[in-house]
């Protein structure tokens, strides 16, 4: 029975760690009240994944466990217009915020936002910096006369400090990081060293993006003292 809840525990702590996004919001009408059961129907541009949510009465919405990437926001209710928001993009592990006003008239007519979002994180107090694929893609294939491992891109980010077992992130101690690929954790029992926990990750060239997290993120990341880092590989698209 132990072995059993054990098991459960460490499996719930492993989903808990994940490099899935969310987008959430109100949706209210010209004059800012709320409209209650509004469908939203969010969609990613890349696989045409589809994911719906309905507004609840204070007119909140949220769609959670969304992959990293570029978003279609499409917002539908009874004697509105259709609402169609453009370009909303999810980094890893981040909570997009869209807020639709909603303009009386048929749904056969459409107001169109071809805005992107904001890329200020309102819904939580973490500091992140996020680095999407053409930056991964594009950054020199070297990097401090060695080839490059997902960790030496860390640098980036304006708080990292260090190498290997003296990485810190954001002020913290050194060696005091944690690191997920894909939601499960890369890191080692040993020691906090990049070059070890770059062993269980794949080449930069798989990964979509990363974020590293230097403040503020969440309590489910219990291992991390100073600094957490999210790397996502790269999924299929309809693109050939």
């Amino acid at each position: 029975m132990n072995r059993i809840l054990l098991a459960a525990l460490l499996a719930s702590s492993l989903v808990a760690q994940s490099e899935r996004g969310s987008i959430t919001g109100v949706i209210s009408d010209p004059t800012g009240a709320a409209v209650p059961g509004a469908q939203v129907t969010i969609t990613n541009r890349d696989t045409n994944g589809i994911s719906k949510s309905v507004a609840t009465a204070s007119g909140e919405y949220s769609v959670p466990n969304l992959s990293p990437g570029t978003y279609r926001i499409e917002v539908t209710a009874a004697g509105f217009k259709r609402y169609l928001q453009q370009n909303a993009v999810v980094t890893a592990s981040s909570t997009v915020r869209i807020d639709a006003v909603l303009q009386l008239g048929q749904v056969t007519d459409q107001i169109e936002v071809t805005a992107t979002s904001a890329s200020i994180q309102t819904e939580s107090s973490r500091v992140s910096t996020s680095v999407q694929n053409k930056l991964v893609d594009e950054l020199p294939l070297v990097v401090g006369g060695a080839m490059r491992s997902p960790f030496n891109l860390v640098s980036v980010a304006a708080e990292a400090r260090g190498s290997g077992q003296t990485l810190s992130i954001g002020g913290g101690q050194a060696a005091q990081w944690d690191a997920t690929l894909d939601g499960h954790s890369v890191g080692t029992n040993r020691s906090g060293d990049t070059a070890e926990a770059a062993l269980n990750t794949p080449s930069v060239e798989a990964l979509t993006e990363f974020t590293v997290d230097t403040n503020g993120f969440k309590a489910e990341y219990g291992q991390a003292g100073g600094g957490v880092m999210t790397f996502a590989s790269k999924s299929g698209t309809n693109a050939f």
